[in-house]
């Protein structure tokens, strides 16, 4: 009876590693690109800046 319930317990485990996993990849592949960073004073001066 302990063997049976340690198997179901390591196919549940391992099935929501498995989902997370897969959840991970398809998140990571559809959100991945090239973002811009918007510019800072130190590259364009003209910006507004407050000076502490």
């Amino acid at each position: 009876m302990f063997r049976k319930i340690l198997i179901i317990t390591a196919l549940i485990l391992g099935s929501l590693v498995l989902l997370t996993s897969g959840a991970a990849a398809v998140l990571y592949f559809t959100h991945a690109g090239e973002y811009i960073v918007p510019a800072t004073t130190t590259d364009n001066p003209a910006l507004p800046a407050v000076e502490l």
